[in-house]
């Protein structure tokens, strides 16, 4: 997600893979992966998701108002700090991508419950499709982190994760051959 404004910024890469992407912002991620929990959820967990769902939202869009101070003092989720997005949503990666000319090379996979086909992967091919130097791709049965897809929901998800499993062999070897191409 982050290779384009590294580049741009001074990264002088000679081209740039991007696993399971996203140009979108990570509040935007966030909540949407959040609502998909919800819709997941049987009705006795619904309601206190519903309203911890509707305080992150609060928190999330409270971020624009902060100042880079408090931003930076003020957690999220986990080890996420306001200042992160705050600071993110000031260079879209959209604008990276558009600006370039290097190779480029986009591979999700179709069980990816993190990003989504339709928000992530399809929108990368719009916008990247008169770049000549680019190249999307998307792997069948494979998650988030291009392992083979076990249960396919996001509120199994780090369950999914915690089976051991291995990157899926011909994606190694397609980005391998990518990166000799260029």
């Amino acid at each position: 997600m982050l290779a384009p404004r590294i580049d741009a910024e001074g990264g002088d890469f000679a081209g740039r893979v991007i696993l399971a992407g996203t140009f979108r912002t990570l509040e935007e991620v966030i909540i949407d992966q959040n609502e998909d929990v919800l819709k997941q959820l049987d009705e006795s967990q619904y309601e206190m998701a519903s309203q911890q769902i509707q305080e992150l939202k609060d928190k999330l869009n409270s971020i624009a108002n902060m100042s880079e101070e408090t931003a930076k003092q003020t957690p999220l989720v986990g080890s996420l700090y306001a200042w992160y997005l705050k600071e993110m949503k000031q260079h879209p990666i959209k604008e990276f991508l558009i600006k370039t000319d290097k190779p480029l090379l986009v591979l999700h996979g179709d069980k990816d419950v993190q990003v989504s086909i339709e928000k992530d992967f399809n929108q990368y091919q719009q916008i990247l499709k008169d770049h000549n130097n680019a190249t999307c791709k998307l792997y069948p049965g494979l998650n988030h982190m291009f392992m083979k897809a076990i249960y396919g929901t996001i509120v199994r998800i780090l369950e999914e994760y915690n089976i051991p499993k291995t990157l899926d062999n011909s994606v190694l070897e397609y980005v391998a051959k990518w990166i000799l191409s260029i």
